[in-house]
C-alpha cells in the first residue's frame, strides 16, 4: 500500500483527528482566558472588599467624630468662667485675674483662650487645679504656665506662690 491508498482509506479518521486537535487547541486557549479573566475578578473582588472594610471603618470613625463633636461642644461657653472659679477654689486656690482673651479661629475649631493669674500656698495645690482643669469634661487645655514664688508679707503668713496660666477650651465647628 502506498500513501495514497492510505490516505483515502483512512480519510475521515485523519479529518476528525485533526479536528479534535484543533478543537482541543482551541478549548486550551478559550480555558487559558477564563483563568485570566477569573483571577482578574478575583483581584478585583479582593480590591472591592478591602474598600468595603476602609469604608465601614470610615464610617465608624464618623460616628466617633459625631460623639466627639457633640462632647466637647455640650459645654455653656458663657458658664466656662464659673466652672474654672469652681474648680480653683476646690484646689484652694485663689484666682487674683482671669481676663478672656479674643476667640482664635483655626478651620475646624474655635479656641476660646483665657489668661488667669492664680495664687497659692503650695505648688501641689497649683498642680491640683491645672490637673482638675485638663480632666474636666468641659475640655480645658492648658497651653503656658509661669510660676513665680511669692514672698509673704510677713513671716506669719507663709510664701504665696504665683502662675500666670493660659488656658482655653474649643468649639468643634459644624461641617
Amino acid at each position: 500500500m502506498n500513501t495514497a491508498e492510505l490516505l483515502t482509506k483512512y480519510k475521515h479518521r485523519l479529518v476528525n483527528v485533526s479536528l479534535l486537535v484543533i478543537a482541543l487547541i482551541i478549548a486550551f486557549k478559550i480555558y487559558n482566558k477564563q483563568v485570566t479573566n477569573i483571577g482578574l475578578l478575583n483581584q478585583q473582588k479582593n480590591a472591592e472588599m478591602e474598600k468595603n472594610k476602609v469604608l465601614l471603618k470610615l464610617g465608624e470613625l464618623g460616628v466617633k467624630v459625631k460623639a466627639y463633636k457633640e462632647y466637647i461642644n455640650s459645654k455653656d461657653l458663657s458658664s466656662s468662667i464659673n466652672t474654672i472659679s469652681e474648680l480653683a477654689r476646690d484646689s484652694t486656690v485663689e484666682i487674683t485675674s482671669i481676663r478672656p482673651a479674643g476667640e482664635e479661629d483655626h478651620g475646624i475649631y474655635i479656641k476660646y483662650p483665657y489668661d488667669l493669674k492664680v495664687a497659692s500656698d503650695s505648688y501641689h495645690n497649683i498642680g491640683n487645679f491645672i490637673s482638675k482643669l485638663e480632666n474636666h469634661p468641659s475640655v480645658f487645655l492648658v497651653e503656658s504656665a509661669g510660676i513665680t514664688p511669692g514672698a509673704g508679707q510677713d513671716e506669719s503668713q507663709p510664701e504665696k506662690v504665683s502662675v500666670d496660666l493660659r488656658i482655653s477650651t474649643i468649639w468643634l465647628k459644624n461641617k
